[in-house]
């Protein structure tokens, strides 16, 4: 289930314009109801997408500073295979209700590039729209979650600076 901290993420990836799909656990959730803690989001490395996903990304950390130890100026140096994760230590955030919230690291947020096996474009084409509190969001089709050894390698897969 999607948390304060998630749906406060998947509302500045809207505003700010980045292609994204959530992925792994909370897609298999919203498609199937399973139990996750964790959001995984795989955003798109395009040259079309790069500027926009660059500077949101720049401007969480700047909003969340205690969240990452990474060094973020633009152009951001991603590329496939390197993982982002929110918080990356212990932290606090400010909800909604403008309450002092924890996030514990394994109810973070993983920030994927890459997906073994599987082009961002098609997966987009076939991926599924699901409303929540915070917009539309599109999630990984129940064929692209299911492709061979997709939950062993999605983490796997996806390791990086």
């Amino acid at each position: 289930m999607l948390n304060g901290y998630h749906l406060k993420f998947l509302r500045h990836l809207i505003k700010c314009g980045v292609r994204f799909l959530i992925v792994g656990g909370q897609a298999r959730n919203l498609l199937f109801g399973t139990h996750t803690k964790d959001l995984d989001v795989w955003v798109d490395l395009s040259d079309s997408n790069r500027p926009v996903l660059d500077d949101a990304l720049i401007a969480w950390a700047e909003e969340h500073p205690s969240h990452t130890r990474l060094s973020w100026t633009t152009p951001l140096q991603l590329r496939p295979r390197v993982q982002i994760k929110f918080p990356d230590q212990y932290a606090m955030y400010m909800s909604e209700s403008n309450e002092i919230v924890e996030i514990k690291l394994e109810d973070g947020i993983d920030v994927l590039t890459s997906l073994s096996g599987l082009d961002f474009n098609e997966c987009m084409d076939r991926s599924i729209v699901h409303r929540t509190s915070v917009g539309e969001v599109r999630h990984l089709c129940a064929s692209d979650l299911d492709a061979p050894d997709r939950t062993r390698k999605l983490m796997g897969d996806n390791s990086g600076s």
